[in-house]
């Protein structure tokens, strides 16, 4: 655990008795909290009490000092980045071994005689170092959630613009996505291009009669359905509009668009859902518009949505409950 960047703590190591409590009492005089502890006792105090700084005599008892250093270094994971630097405490300006005192990974020294006002400014430099050191950490940490919480948000924004929360099916910018995508294939390949789009009939009065709640479980209902009925990858389905789904079936003439239509309503019926006021029946019935196209180059996807609009337009002015189809070949399609 490390020390908070609010409160500075030193940690004095040394065997010398009185060398530890002469810095002891003048770094704690000078408003810093101070550890004392002998060379034996250094690596066990650095771990449970990290300090920010640590003062390391250079003449040690019974303990190489710079392998001391070299050791203290590298007790958090052996990463070097995270330890406290090590200002070395050396024996006098003129004998003083600077090349293995920074070898051994020292951040600093001082020299003996003390000069007061020296000791505290080379530690307060430390910790002016390790203070800014925390805060360019918390600034990456900070940069590192901000930026995981904005790639969470980007997909879950690329999740809502492909998927309708309340059914789960595609959602309508997806659908049109894929359309002009299949149509510039279906014209490559010289392939058929369907689509269909069903609408709940008398789904209003049904929302009015049974409430908001019913109504969402029943285009949920309606929804698994239709997904339900297509296998192929290439195949989309999507919620279009309130009331409304489609189907997008590449690779499929209008013969077999009609065949998923009619296993759709007959898929409807076996559940038998009850609508309390439409003006078919007593159960939830479908209107179904078909259009049909081989898309040719210099055509475009808006027309065999308009086609399929007019035909499912068509079958809700005829009473529902029914298939429609368009074509926008000049071959004379199928009867539905």
């Amino acid at each position: 655990m490390s020390p908070s960047p609010d409160e500075k703590v030193i940690l004095v190591v040394s065997d010398d008795v009185g060398e530890r409590q002469f810095l002891q009492t003048i770094l704690q005089e000078c408003g810093y909290t101070v550890h004392a502890s002998g060379s034996n006792l250094a690596v066990a105090r650095t771990q449970t009490a990290p300090p920010h700084v640590i003062a390391l005599a250079e003449k040690l008892n019974d303990m190489d000092s710079f392998q001391l250093c070299n050791r203290l270094r590298f007790l958090d994971g052996g990463n070097a980045q995270h330890s406290p630097p090590v200002v070395f405490i050396a024996a006098n300006e003129n004998k003083v071994e600077r090349h293995r005192i920074f070898a051994a990974g020292a951040a600093d020294y001082i020299t003996k005689p003390f000069l007061i006002e020296e000791i505290v400014l080379r530690i307060e430099h430390q910790l002016d170092l390790q203070l800014l050191k925390f805060q360019l950490d918390r600034e990456r940490q900070l940069r590192r959630e901000a930026e995981a919480t904005l790639r969470d948000t980007a997909a879950k924004l690329d999740r809502l613009s492909k998927f309708d929360d309340l059914t789960q099916l595609h959602s309508s910018r997806y659908f049109l996505e894929a359309l002009e995508r299949e149509w510039r294939r279906s014209v490559r390949d010289s392939q058929p291009l369907s689509l269909v789009l069903v609408n709940i009939d008398y789904f209003r009065e049904y929302n009015n009669a049974r409430g908001r709640t019913a109504g969402d479980r029943c285009l949920q209902q309606v929804g698994e359905i239709i997904r339900k009925l297509v296998h192929r990858p290439s195949d989309v389905v999507a919620r279009y509009g309130d009331e409304e789904f489609a189907l997008l079936l590449p690779n499929t003439d209008t013969g077999g668009a009609i065949h998923v239509s009619r296993k759709l309503q007959v898929s409807l019926q076996a559940e038998q859902i009850p609508h309390p006021c439409s003006p078919v029946g007593d159960r939830l019935t479908l209107s179904i518009g078909i259009a049909g196209v081989v898309p040719r180059v210099g055509g475009a996807p808006p027309k065999l949505v308009d086609a399929c609009y007019q035909a499912l337009n068509e079958a809700r002015r005829l009473g529902r409950n029914r298939i429609i189809l368009k074509s926008l070949n000049s071959t004379p399609p199928p009867k539905p």
